[in-house]
């Protein structure tokens, strides 16, 4: 009797499941009938009434109020006048007859809606229970289970047998009730495929009654079943059999790892789980199957960095990250869910690279990647994302493995070398075919430029100027030119007629161009890279004219960008190849080409259009300039470019010059050519000028704070070289600035005018100090003669500049009140410091002569200054 124990347990824990099952399928129908007639009742109801309103003469019908009169009416049946059957059939109009007496369950009835359906609450309710019975079913089974284990009351055979039939018959009862009651259908089968898993589990890894391979298999068909079965009983049983089918590798070990068989198993697994979700649309199944595989592959690279990176666990990870994408991609994943997964594939990749030791097995898979990325891209519209990834991706893992490479020998340069050769090529060529005839084929063009020179600058970058392999660059960039030459000329010549022509023209005319450049600029030393990434500006200034492709005018502006970059990332590079020579040096090559480059492109494209594009050359052109001359000033001062160090007046003052004069000469420039934003240029740089030259000559290199020797001649000593070179410059920029019109040009013009006095001021006091104290003006003692000098060289200064203000008159009010400031300070100094030393007629004669001069003045001033100062003020 205790061997039937099992069998009894199992039909006690199935039958009040089964019955309960039953009598929610009856519920539902008594549900159905009673709708059904009431539905009935109200439309006998409405078919009763309805004759009462369509009878003719229903002008006796309508008036209601008179029915109350009916009574009355019906006691005189003595005289029934037959020409007026209206008053014996009025009580029957009346609905009050056949009203049914109160119910109080009558309710309006409802759209009848599925089999089982009724409020919210109770469905809830319903599903609640459904569910609650389905997990007790199944903890019910495995107690079960347990209980006969412990006690041995049947052999391991037969407990397998009943627990699968158990599991079997109670999916089988989820396809009897399927019918009746969905949700009981449904708990009922998840929990059979449940009860089938426990079961498979316990007979493979606690009792040992299966071998792991063949409890593997099982459990697998157990997954399928289970797929399959959802597609008739809902999204609960795929999870299930999703949750099941990834569980079961982990739950059955068998011993050595065999990833061959994982992966197939993982990638059947896959398939099966992505085509049910794609056909019932069931995005949560699609996003845990995704997370399940790369969750997997991710564990696998784990794995096997761990243990040491064999083939035999490398290649079928390898083969089942291709076989995933395909998949995901052929049914239908949603697209941004898919770019996820194609990120993640690539970058487990990436990481099973660096496991292996960026091994040739995993570069050849990383080149499947690609190409089933861009055929997926070609054949499903909306993927062209998939390309540009790839193209990324190989960009990406190439930099890992160049900065792994890094300080170890050189002896994988072949290696990098042919890998790059390969994958270079091969994101050349595959979007490039991919192109044709493809509904958004710019997007493969943009890919196969961008990719290929990406990889070639790579390889550039990692294997040295010359390169330590294979032939010199030079001959790369000619054939990038002559392929993209021979592929692009037919996209150029039909651009009118196809697809997104002008970009695809737009882009082979950049690849043919970059090729050229490139192979320009490896040609000649590598601190002439930026020279000859600069003359592909006027490469593509001239083919945006030629060709008219508007594109090539933003990309030849963009491209200023990249040589600013490549001169501001690599200093060093550059500087080093320039030379010792002052003048006849590299710097005419690395600075001066961009700047003639840019020079050329701005007029290049300003035939055709003035825009931005056109500005941005502009502008480059003149601060490339200015950097030039600054930078051989520099070089000329120090023996080459020498950017650390103290920094004297008079190299401050040099440069302050070279700096105004450049912003001078495009002042007059602009004013002559009409180019507003080439003056916004030149003020801005007079702006930064003044601003560095006032505190630097001032405060900071003046050498009256420091000890700093100036020469010892009079006059002609380094204070010229210092202070009187950037006067002069800023004089050249106020009289530059005349040209201007509007408040902002009188502005500069007034603002050079004064920086140029204020340094002239400041030049006149150091050589007055010069003359007292030698080299060396830091120190020393003031006297009264040299007080005396300083009243006298202000005053003088005073009428040197009054002098040309009277004569010039217009425009020349800057110098007439600047001639008044300093005479007035000069007098006010003699009244105030001079005079107060003096007694006797020393001090009459001195206020005397002072009184005589200050008339003298005013009357200078009155007749002459400020008369032309008014009628500089009427112009």
């Amino acid at each position: 009797m205790e061997s039937l124990l099992p069998c009894v347990g199992v039909l006690a824990l199935v039958a009040p499941f089964v019955a309960l099952a039953v009598a929610l399928g009856l519920r539902a129908r008594v549900r159905n009938l009673e709708a059904d007639v009431r539905a009935l009742r109200q439309r006998l109801h409405g078919a009763d009434a309805a004759p009462a309103h369509g009878q003719p003469g229903g002008a006796a019908v309508a008036p209601a109020p008179l029915a109350p009169q009916a009574p009355a009416a019906a006691a005189a049946p003595v005289t029934p006048p037959r020409a007026a059957p209206q008053g014996p059939i009025a009580p029957a109009a009346a609905p009050a007859p056949l009203r049914p007496p109160f119910d109080p369950d009558a309710r309006p009835a409802r759209a009848r809606g599925p089999r089982g359906a009724g409020t919210f609450s109770e469905a809830s309710l319903v599903r609640l229970f459904v569910w609650v019975g389905g997990i007790a079913l199944v903890l019910g089974a495995g107690f079960l289970m347990r209980h006969a284990y412990e006690q041995g009351l049947l052999r391991p055979e037969v407990r397998l047998v009943l627990g699968s039939l158990a599991g079997l018959a109670s999916i089988g009862g989820g396809e009897f009730l399927r019918r009746r009651s969905d949700r009981v259908a449904q708990a009922l089968v998840a929990a059979g495929v449940a009860v089938l898993f426990t079961v498979l589990f316990v007979a493979t890894q606690v009792e040992r009654v299966l071998a792991p391979a063949t409890g593997f298999a099982l459990l697998a068909l157990v997954t399928a079943g289970a797929v399959a079965l959802s597609l008739r009983f809902g999204v609960f049983v795929a999870l299930l059999g999703l949750c099941g089918g990834f569980l079961t590798p982990a739950l059955v070990r068998m011993g050595e790892p065999r990833p061959g068989l994982l992966f197939a198993y993982l990638l059947c697994l896959q398939v099966g789980l992505q085509v049910v979700g794609q056909r019932r649309g069931w995005t949560l199944l699609a996003i845990l199957n995704a997370a399940g595989c790369l969750l997997w592959a991710a564990t696998w690279v784990i794995a096997v960095g761990e243990r040491g990176a064999l083939p035999g666990d490398r290649l079928p990870l390898a083969g089942f990250l291709v076989a995933s994408l395909i998949s995901f991609a052929v049914t239908r994943l949603p697209h941004p869910l898919l770019w996820f997964v194609a990120a993640a594939v690539f970058t487990i990749l990436g990481a099973l690279l660096r496991a292996a030791g960026f091994s040739d097995l995993e570069w050849g898979t990383l080149g499947l990647l690609v190409l089933a990325a861009v055929a997926l891209a070609r054949l499903r519209r909306g993927l062209e994302v998939l390309a540009g990834l790839a193209a990324v991706a190989v960009v990406g893992l190439l930099i890992a493995w160049h900065v792994h490479r890094t300080g170890a020998p050189h002896a994988t340069d072949q290696r990098f070398a042919l890998v790059s050769l390969c994958l270079g090529s091969l994101l050349a060529a595959a979007p490039m075919a991919a192109q044709i005839g493809a509904v958004r084929p710019a997007g493969f063009v943009a890919v196969s430029v961008a990719g290929a020179l990406a990889v070639l600058g790579l390889a550039w970058w990692s294997l040295g100027d010359p390169p330590r392999v294979g032939p010199p660059w030079w001959v790369a960039g000619l054939g990038v030119a002559a392929a993209y030459s021979a592929a692009g000329s037919v996209l150029v010549a039909r651009r009118a007629t196809l697809a997104q022509g002008e970009v695809r023209a737009t882009a082979v005319v950049v690849a043919v161009t970059a090729g050229a450049s490139f192979a320009l600029a490896t040609a000649a030393p590598r601190a002439l890279v930026p020279a000859g990434s600069a003359v592909e500006i006027v490469a593509l200034a001239a083919g945006a004219r030629v060709l008219r492709l508007d594109p090539l005018r933003v990309l030849a502006a963009a491209l200023v960008g990249v040589v600013a970059a490549w001169l501001g990332v690599d200093p060093a590079g550059w500087r080093e190849a320039i030379g010792a020579t002052p003048l006849a040096n590299a710097l005419w090559t690395a600075l001066g080409v961009p700047a003639l480059a840019c020079g050329l492109g701005a007029a290049i494209l300003l035939r055709t259009r003035d825009d931005g594009c056109v500005a941005v050359l502009e502008v480059t052109a003149a601060l490339a300039t200015t950097l030039l001359a600054l930078a051989q000033v520099h070089h000329a001062i120090h023996g080459g470019l020498r950017l650390a160090g103290p920094l004297r007046f008079t190299e401050l003052g040099i440069l302050c010059a070279v700096a105004a004069c450049c912003a001078a000469a495009a002042l007059w420039l602009g004013c002559a050519r009409g180019r507003p934003r080439l003056v916004a240029t030149a003020q801005g740089v007079l702006a930064l000028c003044a601003v560095v030259a006032l505190p630097g000559l001032l405060l900071l290199c003046n050498p009256v704070f420091a000890p700093v020797a100036v020469g010892s001649r009079p006059v002609f000593n380094l204070l010229l070289v210092g202070y009187g070179l950037p006067c002069v410059a800023f004089v050249q920029a106020a009289v530059a600035a005349r040209g201007l019109s509007g408040a902002l040009g009188r502005v500069t013009a007034i603002g050079s005018g004064v920086v140029a006095l204020v340094l002239l001021f400041a030049l006149v006091n150091l050589e007055v100090r010069q003359g007292f104290h030698g080299s060396i003006l830091h120190g020393g003692a003031w006297t009264t003669a040299e007080s005396y000098s300083y009243s006298a060289a202000w005053a003088g200064l005073g009428l040197v500049l009054l002098l040309p203000g009277v004569l010039l008159r217009s425009g020349a009010a800057v110098l007439r009140w600047a001639s008044l400031a300093v005479l007035l300070l000069a007098i006010g100094k003699a009244f105030l410091v001079d005079a107060s030393a003096l007694t006797g007629l020393y001090r009459v004669f001195s206020f005397l002569g002072l009184g005589a001069a200050l008339l003298g003045l005013g009357l200078v001033y009155q007749r002459f200054v400020f008369r032309g100062a008014t009628a500089d003020a009427a112009e």
